[in-house]
């Protein structure tokens, strides 16, 4: 028996996927290769401060987005080797994408910053970032309709391989986990392989056929997007905005058809 397994962050895998109709969206990011230092973020508490030095920030939603998070100690004890992604959606799937698909295509500053000058974030100064980061990249964030089956006889696809999707919620990792989770228990417990095999499909496939169509939508960042609907201008207060209660019921929504909502988890360990 043979499983096909690809990397999330496979350049091979990437190449050979089809953006999909529903629209074009490219990321430019440094990829860690030469990221930007950054000062520590330093967040308001009352009458103190607190250092957040593991802080992630994601502003913005599906039309475009800002990512900044710290990956490693600054030259300097009060800084921090600092990765930063761009997404922008820059088209409706009507006419094809601008480039290649491909993770070697140099970013350019001009073709970036329009979409980072519309953010306004406390705490960073997402221009400066950039623009101290030596060099950065631009690729197209790829997804593939579902397949209509995994397995052929003794082999079957797994993770990336089986459901190339946006990287929405942490999903292309943990649905490969998920997915090497129930292969195993299936192998272990059928009478043969290939039953195994066809369990697993029947299992994860319909599953991860949803996940792949709800990303095209967004995740739990689905917040942000239903926040900036209602109140385009900004607000003072979010839950006059969106209620606590609803913005649970936006993430746990997603966690929970995901498979990684806590009840699951406990239930399945």
């Amino acid at each position: 028996m043979s499983v096909l397994l690809s990397k999330v962050i496979s350049k091979f895998l990437l190449r050979a996927v089809a953006l999909t109709p529903a629209f074009c969206v490219l990321i430019f990011s440094p990829r860690f290769v030469r990221a930007a230092e950054a000062p520590t973020l330093r967040v308001g508490a009352a009458a103190s401060e607190l250092e957040a030095d593991d802080s992630m920030i994601i502003a913005g939603g599906m039309k475009a987005k800002v990512v900044v998070y710290p990956i490693a100690e600054g030259t300097r004890s009060d800084r921090r080797l600092t990765n930063w992604a761009v997404v922008a959606r820059i088209s409706d799937g009507a006419t094809p994408p601008p480039n290649k698909e491909d993770w070697s295509r140099p970013g350019r500053f001009e073709e970036l910053m329009p979409h980072v000058q519309r953010f306004r974030i406390p705490y960073v100064n997402a221009q400066a970032l950039i623009e101290a980061t030596p060099e950065f990249w631009e690729y197209p964030m790829c997804d593939r309709d579902p397949l209509p089956r995994w397995s052929h006889g003794r082999v079957t696809l797994l993770g990336d391989a089986a459901h190339p999707m946006y990287p929405v919620g942490s999903n292309g990792a943990s649905q490969a986990i998920l997915d090497a989770r129930c292969l195993a228990d299936r192998l272990r417990s059928a009478e043969h392989p290939v039953h195994a095999l066809w369990e697993y499909e029947q299992e994860r496939l319909p599953v991860t056929a949803q996940i792949v169509r709800m990303n095209r939508k967004g995740g739990p960042e689905g917040v942000i997007d239903a926040v900036e609907e209602r109140a385009p201008d900004g607000f003072k207060n979010i839950d006059d905005v969106l209620s606590y209660e609803e913005r649970k019921a936006i993430v746990r929504g997603y966690a929970s058809t995901a498979g990684y909502a806590r009840e699951q988890v406990n239930r399945a360990a």
